[in-house]
């Protein structure tokens, strides 16, 4: 009950990833809500990397994140480029979750990890009531 409650009243709507390429989703933010949108991300898991140190983990998240080299985000008529959203990367401390048998990211046998996050997340204000198209391209 109390993840349900802490849920309901976040000040942001989080708006997930794709994974690249194109997606058109359509959702209606909460009115007062700011976004949490993850332009670019990777984690890494001793899951999906078996018997790989945390710090292999960080290296090779931030390795994967440092070759990134062109972003862009436009909100309504707000735009942020690739120099406008370096300032948002974000790299995790190690934090651990449960994956299911048979899980995402290739993972067969599934069960507790160590995992390392890197990536560019934006959080906004919350927006005006209207429609907004998000594109959002990373490479």
């Amino acid at each position: 009950m109390l993840a349900v409650s802490r849920i309901q009243t976040h000040q942001f709507f989080y708006l997930s990833g794709n994974g690249g390429g194109y997606s058109d989703r359509i959702c209606e933010v909460p009115s007062g809500k700011g976004l949490l949108i993850p332009v670019m991300v990777v984690e890494w898991s001793d899951k999906e990397v078996p018997n790989a140190s945390v710090e292999e983990l960080h290296k090779s998240a931030k390795k994967d994140q440092d070759s990134v080299n062109s972003l862009y985000l436009k909100i309504g008529n707000k735009e942020y480029q690739y120099e406008d959203l370096l300032k948002y990367r974000t790299h995790t401390d190690d934090f651990e979750v449960v994956f299911p048998d048979n899980g995402l990211f290739g993972v067969i046998e599934g069960g507790l990890s160590k995992v390392v996050a890197d990536g560019f997340y934006i959080i906004t204000e919350p927006l005006v009531k209207g429609s907004y198209p998000i594109p959002i391209l990373s490479e």
